[in-house]
């Protein structure tokens, strides 16, 4: 296992534009936790971790307002959701 427990950590690196998509990593990582709960058996973990990181500045207005909806997108799939 890896910090905290995780057996599996997905890493996207990206600045905070919607142009990146990130809202895909974060409904690819949904998606992936669903198969695993499906298919138990398969000795998968359910040990995840996705952790979004990259260029961030509070003055640059699309990158509050990105992030604002990306913390919404996880809600909306019951993510947790920590902002450091």
């Amino acid at each position: 296992p890896y910090a905290n427990g995780f057996d599996f950590i997905f890493v996207s690196l990206n600045r905070y534009e919607r142009k990146k998509n990130i809202s895909l990593a974060i409904d690819s990582f949904v998606h992936l936790i669903q198969e695993v709960k499906r298919n138990q058996k398969s000795g998968v973990s359910e040990r995840l971790l996705l952790v979004v990181a990259g260029g961030y500045d509070r003055s640059v207005m699309e990158n509050v307002q990105y992030l604002e909806e990306l913390m919404e997108h996880c809600k909306s799939h019951h993510l947790p959701f920590q902002y450091q």
